[in-house]
């Protein structure tokens, strides 16, 4: 009987896959599902509840199409004080980029997710709100202020 059930669930799972599933109940009482219902059989229509989608990760392509950073690295070049050179002004501007891609995706509302060394967690709207503030940080300290 386990067996049965388990090919009458998998047939049922291929089916709400393609569309439309029918629900009735056969001539010796068992409960038979289909992707269209028997002539001359009452049949209801099933209603299938989809999965909602996985959470997105941290990450999303930028002006360039490439994926932006999920956590930005500050150029090591950065300068101390003056006038960025055209190097450092070249990393700078693709780290704000970056930084910007990672900030519009973090207050997009939409459900994220990020890798770690133990694997993929969903980030909390603790988490968010803790990366929005870094990053806002990061663009007036870094970006704003000279002037990319």
């Amino acid at each position: 009987m386990k067996n049965w059930t388990l090919v009458v669930l998998a047939a049922s799972f291929a089916l709400m896959a393609n569309g439309k599933v029918y629900k009735w109940t056969d001539s010796e009482g068992r409960v038979q599902f289909g992707s269209s219902p028997p002539t001359g059989q009452q049949a209801d229509q099933v209603k299938i509840h989809k999965a909602p989608a996985a959470p997105a990760p941290v990450s999303e392509p930028n002006a360039e199409g490439k994926e932006a950073e999920t956590n930005p690295a500050l150029p090591a070049t950065r300068p101390q004080t003056g006038p960025l050179t055209d190097q450092q002004k070249q990393e700078m501007t693709k780290y704000c980029g970056d930084l910007r891609a990672r900030l519009t995706q973090l207050q997009s509302g939409n459900r994220l997710s990020e890798n770690t060394a133990s694997g993929t967690r969903i980030l909390s709207v603790e988490d968010i709100a803790q990366k929005v503030s870094a990053d806002r940080s990061n663009i007036d300290t870094y970006c704003t202020a000279n002037g990319l």
